[in-house]
């Protein structure tokens, strides 16, 4: 097995990954979120001037810091390893990462690129209605 193939919640699963619900949700890249009071979620909007803890405040979409296969096992061995249930959550929640995912032992895939984005919703169910519109 070299590439595993879903939607993103079921990439999320597969990954061990906490999706939206993370400060970093993205499981390709590193992109920060704000926490969000009135939807009780993370945000990330790409221009952040106006939220004073935000940092940085403008994100460059070409040029963004990506997950590494061995930044993301070492965060996942952080968050499986931590001496409280507390601080594993709380690890969780800055990382985006639940746990060490059971596909993470097989050698021929890496992790995150071994989980591109679902070619279906990128493109047929984005870019077709629009062409259609158009």
């Amino acid at each position: 097995m070299i590439l595993v193939f879903g939607d993103i919640p079921a990439v999320s699963m597969m990954m061990q990954m906490k999706g939206h619900n993370a400060k970093l949700p993205c499981h390709m890249c590193e992109i920060k979120g704000i926490w969000n009071d009135i939807s009780k979620s993370h945000y990330i909007p790409l221009n952040q001037d106006n939220f004073s803890s935000a940092s940085p405040h403008q994100y460059n979409l070409s040029a963004l810091s990506l997950r590494t296969y061995e930044r993301f096992i070492q965060q996942a061995e952080e968050v499986q390893n931590a001496v409280t249930a507390a601080t594993s959550d709380w690890l969780a929640t800055i990382y985006g990462i639940k746990d060490i995912p059971l596909l993470s032992s097989l050698t021929s895939l890496s992790f995150p690129t071994s989980f591109p984005y679902n070619f279906m919703h990128l493109i047929w169910a984005n870019l077709i209605p629009n062409l259609i519109l158009m």
